[in-house]
């Protein structure tokens, strides 16, 4: 294709009309047919599925890009410069790499910034979406800034005033930064985690969602040092596994992997721990029953993250998850080909867990809320999954 554009200069033509469109004041619109959404698609395009040459458009690319984040009296410009720096992100990561010395201050301080002569709430989501793309594409090199990027990813989270949807994007963006960091993390993890936990009941499901996706990704990069949030998180995280009103099955499948993840670092003898006296009493029989449960319910993805969970757990109890297999195996058809509505299987095996013969209450909100909340042990920390092309395909502003 390049071939065709190069000789008649359509190339920069191309990127012209993808500038003005990406720049073009946010339209509502029922169909994702907007100007924004043209825009990034031709920009994309140029820089992902043509086949240019990434070094021949990479510098004047970054150039317009750092014009219009400059803007400061246009923040539809603004917005449309990180927006830019986004989509650069997939197509010019390893060009971008030795720019984030200067472009990471740049979306960190927009991020921050809340005065409305200088910001807007469609720049300071856009500056998060940079810092998410960033995270997901220029990993392992932006891992180094982590004492830049996560303190002022707190500082949004923190902000009272700040606009719900700023925060989903700030969440979004904290998951992807912190599946890449290791030992690092524990230096934050006091902060961040009862940040977070904060925004699990936020009335707003996709906050909600991406509150608990974080939280997973931080108990995966803190392992064992995430032992003392466990009690907490599990009693916010744990309350959506007995959800069943339609409204709230995505989160359901959100809190069900986050819950896998929460297991698998806190280790088998913490997550098995009893609860109470009563036999079954502990996070990983309960959860794993209340898991099994959501396969009567008509709702394929809650079935994927099922099977994750069930990943999680395997490899969390090594041979002693042997004895759930009868339980989990005829299930597995029922995660690859969506199906109506199936019985709850039975417990038959020995090892497993009876829901009603071993005390573990099977009907509404019972025990998974009320049993979590008698474990006093561990602090309570304080007061208080790829990131998707399609976060770009529409405007920051837009929910």
């Amino acid at each position: 294709m390049h071939r065709l554009l190069r000789p008649n200069n359509l190339i920069p033509a191309l990127l012209q009309v993808s500038y003005s469109l990406i720049c073009e004041p946010f339209e509502e619109d029922d169909t994702d047919s907007t100007p924004q959404r043209w825009g990034i698609e031709i920009l994309d395009a140029i820089l992902l599925s043509m086949h240019i040459p990434k070094a021949s458009v990479f510098p004047q690319v970054l150039t317009k890009a750092g014009e219009f984040v400059n803007q400061s009296a246009n923040q539809d410009v603004r917005k449309g410069g990180f927006v830019i720096l986004a989509i650069m992100a997939e197509g010019c990561g390893n060009l971008l790499v030795d720019k984030l010395p200067a472009l990471l201050p740049v979306a960190c301080a927009a991020m921050v910034d809340t005065n409305p002569q200088t910001s807007s709430v469609k720049v300071r989501m856009a500056a998060c979406v940079v810092i998410e793309q960033f995270a997901d594409h220029l990993h392992p090199d932006i891992s180094q800034y982590h004492s830049m990027v996560l303190p002022n990813l707190m500082r949004v989270l923190a902000n009272p005033h700040e606009h719900d949807m700023v925060k989903e994007k700030c969440c979004s963006a904290l998951d992807v930064f912190c599946q890449h960091l290791d030992e690092d993390i524990g230096r934050y993890i006091a902060d961040v985690v009862p940040a977070l936990i904060t925004f699990v009941n936020s009335p707003l499901q996709h906050v909600s969602r991406s509150a608990m996706s974080a939280i997973k990704a931080v108990a995966s990069a803190a392992k064992e040092r995430f032992e003392p949030y466990l009690v907490q998180c599990m009693q916010v995280v744990g309350a959506f596994l007995v959800r069943e009103d339609e409204e709230s099955l995505r989160q359901r499948c959100c809190a069900t992997e986050c819950i896998g993840s929460m297991g698998v670092a806190v280790g088998k003898a913490r997550f098995c721990a009893p609860l109470s006296p009563e036999p079954g009493q502990n996070y990983y029989d309960m959860s794993f029953h209340m898991v099994v449960k959501s396969f009567a319910l008509d709702f394929f993805e809650l079935r994927e993250s099922a099977y994750l969970y069930f990943a999680e757990m395997c490899e969390m109890m090594g041979e002693d998850f042997a004895p759930r297999l009868p339980i989990v195996m005829p299930l597995f058809p029922l995660a690859i080909c969506p199906s109506p509505r199936v019985p709850v299987p039975a417990f038959p095996c020995r090892g497993c867990v009876q829901p009603e013969a071993e005390g573990i209450a099977v009907d509404g909100p019972v025990a998974i809320c009320a049993a979590l909340r008698q474990d006093d042990r561990g602090t309570r920390g304080g007061n208080a999954t790829t990131a998707e092309r399609s976060r770009l395909e529409r405007d920051p502003s837009s929910p």
